[in-house]
């Protein structure tokens, strides 16, 4: 049995890094694939980290995230505030046996037709038989910040005014307060926008607050918040992100 009685000395995890680099690791995945953030992390420092290793170290640090939000579960605020509610999938490539039932069957189905037709392929359709979609869904209070479409509009498109070299400052959007967030790739998106209902309708029992749910446009995701909307018996604004579905247009 080998023994690195430093180890301990050195606060090394049990994947043989210092804290320090673990954490780091978990930062760079948080933002890049494992095997780009196990390379920004190794050109750092001495310590060369592998794209395994990165995979291990995600895993262990989200171990506690729905610990971690239910330690930290915001105070009460003003009825004037709103309740923001936000969802949204993202699908990523994964083993043929990791496909959920209905990917996996729409899959088999298409290279029945290929083995069939003789035809290739549509390259749309290949990218969704390999993908699995992980519902994400967030919860946040919003302070009133009153703005007129000018100010949104600066704020997305900076210009500057005539005769003048200063970018016009539009007001202040809110600032989201209070952010909780619910996500899976094992559960179905339902169960995870249901959860961050729960969690708004925790926030306001009594529904005193405006609620504004953002979407996409995905329709399973409208239909779901219509519903849980419904059965909650409060009265929620959908608005469409449009900003964030312009690049499919």
């Amino acid at each position: 049995m080998d023994l690195y009685p430093q180890d301990a000395e050195l606060n090394w995890g049990p994947r043989c890094y210092s804290a320090g680099i673990e954490r780091r690791l978990a930062e760079a995945i948080a933002v890049l694939p494992t095997g780009r953030a196990a390379a920004q992390v190794s050109r750092m420092g001495a310590v060369t980290a592998g794209k395994r290793q990165g995979e291990e170290t995600a895993e262990a640090y989200a171990v506690d995230f729905e610990g971690l939000y239910a330690f930290r579960r915001p105070e009460p605020c003003p009825d004037g505030w709103a309740v923001l509610i936000t969802c949204d999938g993202s699908a990523f490539t994964v083993l043929p046996s990791a496909l959920r039932a209905a990917t996996a069957k729409a899959a088999a189905a298409r290279a029945k037709a290929k083995e069939e037709e003789g035809w290739p392929e549509d390259p749309t359709d290949l990218r969704k038989s390999k993908k699995r979609t992980a519902e994400l869904a967030a919860v946040a209070d919003i302070p009133p910040a009153p703005r007129a479409a000018g100010d949104i509009l600066t704020a997305l498109f900076p210009a500057r005014p005539a005769g003048s070299g200063e970018e016009a400052k539009p007001e202040p959007g809110p600032k989201a307060q209070g952010k909780t967030l619910f996500a899976s790739v094992r559960r179905p998106a339902a169960e995870v926008i249901a959860d961050a209902f729960a969690e708004a309708h925790r926030r306001d029992p009594e529904h005193k607050r405006p609620w504004i749910a953002v979407i996409d446009g995905n329709c399973h995701q409208i239909e779901t918040a219509e519903r849980l909307a419904g059965e909650y018996g409060v009265q929620v604004t959908i608005l469409i992100d449009v900003i964030h579905v312009r690049q499919y247009l």
